[in-house]
């Protein structure tokens, strides 16, 4: 996102949403590098991630910009709080296309500006927008009025791209209103 948007060095209050947050652990450490993030939503729909989300980040003593939000609480929080980015690491390959429909629908509806995706990499290297079924998301994506503005390999150098662990590509989005 820094290297190519700048965003999160250049913006004064910086809301991010965590979609698949797991433990909170790029929070934490997103919230320690950043000060300028105002608020980190992490929000997760396995209910035991949550619950160790909350703890780590009140462990960092974090909970003050890190806000842990149940799957229940989703819509009021994107409904009373304005997102800039929302990020998506490895969630989305999880899921089935419903779940991915829902979540850029609802994105969308309370217009995130900025969308980042990083697949899981498997066989494909991460190059498309696969779930774990085998099914290409681009297409749902893009029909809630997102368009692709970067698609960047996780490593520069094409060799470790290629045989680095967990290659993938980042895919950033920017919704189009």
């Amino acid at each position: 996102l820094e290297k190519h948007l700048n965003i999160i060095s250049q913006s004064r209050k910086l809301n991010i949403l965590d979609i698949g947050a797991g433990y909170g652990r790029l929070a934490h450490r997103s919230l320690i590098a950043c000060p300028n993030i105002s608020k980190y939503y992490c929000t997760d729909a396995v209910a035991i991630s949550t619950f160790v989300s909350d703890y780590y980040i009140k462990f960092r003593k974090l909970e003050d910009r890190g806000i842990i939000v149940p799957l229940y609480n989703i819509v009021d929080t994107l409904k009373n709080n304005t997102i800039d980015i929302a990020i998506n690491i490895h969630s989305f390959s999880e899921c089935h296309l419903s779940a991915i429909d829902w979540w850029i629908s609802l994105l969308s509806k309370f217009k995130v500006k900025y969308l980042m995706i990083v697949p899981n990499g498997d066989e494909q290297g991460g190059e498309l927008l696969l779930n774990v079924h085998g099914d290409n998301f681009m297409e749902i994506v893009l029909k809630h009025g997102y368009k692709l503005v970067i698609k960047s390999p996780k490593y520069d150098d094409p060799v470790i791209q290629k045989h680095g662990l967990y290659s993938t590509y980042h895919f950033l989005f920017e919704l189009q209103n």
